[in-house]
């Protein structure tokens, strides 16, 4: 036998002793011969799965967090995906294009997704928040501030102390708006208003629609204030109060799941049948001998 046979024939040993003790473990416990399965860690086995993504600071890039989503949507062993949001927003694309994704996989209708808001979920955090299927805030969270601002820098009159001057050529009165060295003219304000405006009008409708409220209603709200998450359960923004544990029951309730689902972050890796296996066997093998294996436009 050459040492590669050998080596193989090893392996497959254990990946089938591993099979056997689980097996032993599981009919055992049910039938009350041997401790449950939780002596042996295994108690969530066969379990629904809830897929973990988090967005986390401020909202500036979106791809990572759609990368994610739709990782999570195309996991065959994952019943719903549960987004904790603990944002004061960011960028208003950034945030739309999340958004969008989030709108897609719901409206998809295969998995639903359910925000748990964490201590802050503001502004561009609510904006991706309210398009999941349900929003679950803790009693203090700070969410809401539906609006959208920008800001410039001017230092005209410091530039005039200090003697420096820029000279810019532009191909239009409104081209060089927010110049550091200039004053902006009732004109241009009127513009950046318009364009203010107009994005607001965008995320108004986005809560409109995503918690099916009356877009009035949403409008009347919208001033920036934000509100705790008792207070958004008031007005319809949330639909629970409650910690992350009860986000993940109310994913598995929407998933149509009788058993408590478990929670499983994105960084834990897909395994092929034999690898988890012999995932398996050596857990199995480590509990039995009781060892322990070691000028931006912005919602915010």
């Amino acid at each position: 036998m050459t040492r590669g046979s050998a080596v193989a024939l090893i392996i497959t040993c254990v990946v089938l002793c591993g099979v056997v003790a689980m097996v032993v473990v599981a009919v055992g416990a049910s039938v009350g011969f041997l401790p449950g399965l939780e002596l042996y860690g295994l108690e969530n086995i066969g379990a629904p799965r809830v897929g973990l993504v988090t967005l986390v600071g401020e909202i500036f890039v979106a791809q990572p967090t759609v990368e994610a989503l739709q990782k999570m949507e195309k996991r065959d062993d994952v019943c719903a995906i549960l987004l904790r949001v603990d944002s004061p927003g960011g960028g208003v694309v950034a945030s739309q294009e999340i958004h969008d994704e989030v709108m897609r996989i719901r409206e998809n209708g295969e998995k639903p997704v359910v925000v748990s808001m964490g201590s802050v979920a503001a502004s561009g955090g609510y904006y991706v928040a309210c398009a999941s299927n349900a929003i679950v805030a803790n009693p203090g969270t700070a969410c809401g501030s539906i609006g959208v601002l920008t800001s410039y820098l001017n230092a005209k009159d410091l530039c005039e102390k200090i003697g420096i001057s820029f000279e810019t050529l532009t191909t239009g009165d409104f081209k060089g708006m927010g110049e550091l060295d200039e004053e902006m003219t009732p004109e241009q304000r009127e513009v950046i208003q318009a364009v203010l405006d107009d994005i607001h009008d965008q995320f108004v409708a986005a809560v409109s629609e995503g918690r099916n409220l009356p877009y009035d209603r949403v409008a009347e709200i919208a001033d920036g204030r934000i509100f705790t998450g008792r207070q958004a359960l008031d007005l319809g923004l949330v639909d629970e109060v409650g910690n992350l544990r009860d986000a993940v029951m109310l994913a598995g309730e929407l998933a149509g799941v009788e058993r408590e689902p478990v929670l499983i972050d994105d960084a834990v890796p897909t395994f092929g049948f034999f690898d988890e296996m012999k995932g398996l066997a050596r857990q199995v093998a480590a509990k039995l001998a009781d060892s322990n294996p070691k000028f931006e436009l912005v919602y915010r």
